[in-house]
């Protein structure tokens, strides 16, 4: 039998990376979706409808009844004629980077992506390309009049001339200073009279005078000459910019004098550190100015009430929040996924369209998850081994935590729950979940994130480089009986399965080794399967006798039974990289760091459970 996979949906909640305000309406990058609300009431935003750009969306703009989304592979344009039924009426040719701002102007799109791009978009379902400029990776864009100024990575603004827009010409370029060590990678930008401000990551604020386009001179600075900062992006009302500082939140910068600006913090704490400990993006002010929105990553939107100069407050953050997913698992019509600071519940009892039934803040980053009676067991990452009851498992209520930077498993196997932090993997009994103790321990220097696994009474574990076979059936005495060395630096991400007598281990780089593990004491490495043009595996997932394992360029299908250790792929697919899960029922999977969202597929291996196909996707036979 051939396994098949059917896409059922992609559900692409994630991180708010962009706001921009048209009218009484907000309209907010969530993940892959943009996510339109009223805020009449800016205090109670009301969602009105949401569409998904199919990639991570990085830009927004809005250009009377269309709406031009930059995302993390192209741009699409969408008909918002109707702010309640958006749809999407034209896409782009795909580029090698985000397209990370966009700005229209009559019938022409001009685009930050992998160099400075034009196109024409008069025709909305075809737009062309009419001019290229070659610059670093663009990211930011501020026009004015006949005059483009783009910033760039790498600390250069461009200034070019696009009177003509199919003749873009350069005038002239500005650099961050040399004294300055790191990049300081330009994402915002904003002009007012004849001052370019310019938000650098790597620096702060700069203020640079533009009356002269030949030659453009910094007047003014404000941030560290020392310390890596992260300005990302400003706007301005009256004699104060606002700036979307990565590490602060709001910083408040006096430009009364540009050559002296001064700086303060804005206060960005509602509780749960919000937007004061890190990852905020764009930010937007209202037409009234009077109003603030900073896309705060998985912190979500923050809205902040600007009025009364200086005792600005964030005032609200819009609900739900989503982070991006690192794991998923399934408990009956229901799937938790592990996402940045968050667990998600969806109800998938019709997996074409999920529903949201919880939303937990935890805080951390997450790991593993297990599920053992009524009780639901997280690994917080950074944070801690965080348990919440599911006895009622559309709600996840959490009852406990134990320890801090719970960073690998948990797994439950004969009684107990095996989980490691930072260097040290321990075994622990969690008969009473509010009363955890600690059963046995093992030190690993390295041990890492995710650098074990364990089967019944024995765990595989890596130690620099050699993967050890831990005999656990007394958790006071544990027992070392037999390694084997793999290729393996201290805190590798691990993907470890068991079939039969072999493991199989995934480096989350380019192999999977095989190992003979029938003799515990004698382990050995019976062959390397090296997946073809990827850096990447990713991860594995097993099924029953079915291997999955994502690369950078495609997913590959191994059927165990017929070839345990000469692995040969039974089918590939054009299912890029990812954190997958196989289950009775579907396929999971998951992006990580490399993007928002969950996508849930069919399979066939159980015919019994495969719903009616909705979306083929393309399959590339050997």
């Amino acid at each position: 039998m051939t396994v098949e996979l059917t896409e059922i949906k992609h559900w692409g909640y994630g991180p708010v990376k962009e706001n921009k305000v048209y009218g009484n309406y907000l309209f907010s990058s969530e993940g892959t979706m943009v996510v339109i609300r009223d805020i009449s009431s800016q205090l109670s935003p009301i969602k009105i409808s949401d569409i998904d750009a199919v990639n991570e969306v990085h830009s927004i703009y809005i250009n009377g009844n269309y709406m031009y989304v930059g995302t993390s592979k192209n741009f699409v344009i969408v008909d918002i004629s109707d702010f309640y039924s958006p749809f999407i009426v034209g896409t782009s040719a795909t580029f090698r980077f985000d397209v990370d701002d966009i700005i229209v102007i009559n019938d022409y799109a001009f685009i930050c992506t992998d160099g400075f791009r034009i196109y024409n978009i008069s025709n909305k379902s075809n737009p062309i390309e009419v001019s290229k400029v070659s610059t670093q990776h663009a990211i930011s864009l501020e026009i004015q009049g006949n005059y483009a100024y783009v910033g760039e990575y790498a600390g250069t603004i461009g200034i070019f001339d696009i009177s003509i827009p199919t003749n873009v010409t350069l005038i002239s370029r500005w650099s961050v200073p040399v004294d300055k060590t790191s990049r300081g990678d330009i994402y915002g930008l904003k002009i007012v009279e004849n001052v370019l401000y310019a938000a650098s990551y790597g620096w702060g604020l700069y203020a640079i005078d533009i009356s002269n386009l030949n030659i453009p001179t910094q007047i003014g600075f404000v941030g560290s000459a020392t310390v890596s900062e992260a300005a990302m992006d400003v706007v301005i009302k009256g004699n104060i910019a606002y700036v979307s500082w990565f590490y602060k939140g709001v910083v408040a910068v006096d430009i009364t004098n540009p050559a002296t600006m001064t700086m303060r913090n804005v206060p960005s704490d509602l509780g749960e550190g919000y937007f004061m400990t890190g990852y905020t993006y764009g930010i937007a002010i209202d037409d009234s100015l009077n109003y603030l929105y900073l896309s705060g990553h998985y912190r979500g939107t923050g809205i902040y009430d600007i009025t009364s100069i200086p005792n600005e407050s964030l005032v609200s953050v819009i609900e739900p929040r989503f982070g991006r997913t690192y794991r998923v698992l399934e408990n009956g019509n229901y799937i938790y996924l592990q996402q940045d600071a968050f667990l998600i519940t969806l109800d998938i009892s019709n997996p074409s369209n999920p529903i949201i039934t919880g939303n937990n803040y935890y805080g951390g980053r997450g790991w593993e998850m297990v599920i053992n009676g009524n009780y639901l067991y997280m690994a917080g990452g950074w944070a801690a081994l965080y348990i919440y009851d599911i006895s009622n498992p559309a709600t996840p209520i959490k009852v406990s935590t134990w320890n801090s930077r719970i960073n690998n498993g948990p797994y439950y196997e004969n009684g107990y729950l095996h989980v490691g932090r930072d260097d040290v993997y321990y075994i622990l009994d969690v008969s009473n979940p509010l009363n955890i103790q600690v059963m046995g321990s093992y030190t690993v220097i390295g041990l890492g994130r995710s650098g074990f696994r364990t089967y019944g009474n024995y765990t595989y574990i890596n130690d620099t480089g050699i993967l050890k076979c831990l005999d656990v059936s007394d958790p006071a005495n544990i027992i070392v009986l037999g390694s084997v060395p793999i290729a393996l630096p201290a805190s590798t991400v691990l993907w470890m399965v068991l079939y039969g007598n072999y493991l199989y281990v995934s480096s989350g780089y380019d192999n999977i080794y095989i190992i003979d593990v029938s003799d515990k004491q004698n382990l050995i490495l019976k062959n390397t399967y090296y997946l073809k043009n990827v850096n990447r595996t990713g991860s594995i997932s097993l099924y029953n006798n079915y291997l999955f394992a994502t690369g950078y360029t495609e997913m590959e299908i191994f059927n165990l039974s017929v070839t345990p250790i000469n692995l040969v792929p039974e089918i590939k697919y054009n299912i890029i990289s990812g954190i997958i899960k196989a289950t009775s029922k579907y396929l999971y999977r998951a992006l990580g760091y490399d993007g928002p969202g969950i996508t849930i597929y069919a399979h066939n291996i159980d015919e019994s459970y495969c719903p009616t196909p909705i979306c083929n996707i393309t399959m590339i036979e050997l």
